[in-house]
């Protein structure tokens, strides 16, 4: 979504020497389906931070890699002044329990960043493919 966030991430990448480890991807969000509808990944790493799009939430464990794709994901839970309001943040445990069914979850923390306002900090991992006999 951040066009400019993504060059720094790019540069960092560079200056490491990592680059051709990388790839980024911006995307508009507007209605379910839009992030698995360009044929993105499998990834082996999703990462949203301080973001909420509701309609495409339930589709992220999709973009990972099965049995080791890892979703990190930070952002404000209810309870703060700012932001407020369904669409703007999320639910003590909501990460868990719209993940669970597909991933293992690793860490489904809770904490106060400097300002005082509360975040989840989330990590799961994308469960391998079923195998049937």
């Amino acid at each position: 979504r951040d066009a400019r966030g993504l060059r720094r991430l790019e540069a960092l990448a560079a200056r490491h020497g990592v680059s051709e480890l990388l790839g980024t991807r911006a995307a508009k969000l507007e209605a379910p389906g839009d992030l698995v509808r360009e044929g993105a990944g499998p990834f082996d790493l999703v990462l949203c931070a301080r973001f909420l799009h509701r309609r495409t939430l339930a589709e992220l464990p999709l973009l990972l890699r099965p049995g080791s794709g890892l979703l990190l994901y930070h952002t404000f839970l209810e309870g703060n002044a700012h932001p407020i309001g369904e669409e703007h943040v999320l639910r003590s445990g909501e990460l868990a329990s719209l993940f669970g069914s597909s991933c293992d979850v690793l860490r489904d923390d809770e904490g106060r960043i400097d300002d005082g306002r509360l975040l989840t900090f989330f990590v799961a991992r994308r469960r391998g493919e079923e195998r049937t006999a």
